[in-house]
């Protein structure tokens, strides 16, 4: 695991420095999520490997479950092309092969599990039972629908991708690292 994580973040620190010596350019759905910063939105080197993850349904770079333990999470968006709103706050606090946090209204609690082809698969998914405003309760529903559908775990630029099918292809609630 050692290895594993000195590869990635070694990839991750190439990517950095190779991105620096670009102008900076933000790309249209980095713009859409409100996302600023290098590593997200700095033109083709870092732009065209998430383009090539997300349509090709491949993992720049797995994650098992027990590789998140003790880090928490922000939603940033539902799919590659559908942002959160600004006004819903969905979270992911990994912890002991469970995941906890905020589904936009209420809690949620679930455990992990290995799914049939060796990823990872959220047990049923508890929740707290508050109602709040519409807007809120459709994130919430849409959140916890996707979140049962997760097939792979990947980091992808510093983010943490749970990849879903969708149809014919693979769509992915995208989540951002809260320190």
């Amino acid at each position: 695991m050692a290895v594993k994580l000195f590869q990635s973040k070694f990839m991750y620190c190439l990517l950095f420095l190779l991105a620096l010596s670009l102008p900076a350019v933000k790309s249209e759905r980095a713009a859409a999520a409100g996302v600023d910063g290098v590593a997200c939105c700095t033109g083709p080197i870092l732009e065209a490997p998430l383009q090539l993850a997300q349509s090709a349904g491949e993992d720049l770079d797995p994650v098992s479950p027990g590789d998140l333990n003790g880090t928490n999470w922000r939603l940033v968006a539902f799919a590659r092309d559908e942002p959160v709103p600004s006004e819903v706050e969905i979270t992911a606090v990994f912890e002991a092969a469970q995941v906890s946090g905020s589904a936009g209204c209420n809690r949620y609690f679930a455990g992990l599990e290995p799914n049939a082809n060796d990823g990872p698969a959220f047990s049923p998914i508890g929740t707290t039972r508050m109602a709040c405003s519409e807007p809120l309760m459709e994130a919430e529903a849409r959140y916890l629908s996707l979140l049962q559908r997760v097939e792979r775990f990947s980091m992808q630029a510093g983010k943490l991708v749970l990849a879903y099918p969708d149809g014919d292809a693979q769509d992915a609630l995208v989540f951002q690292r809260v320190d």
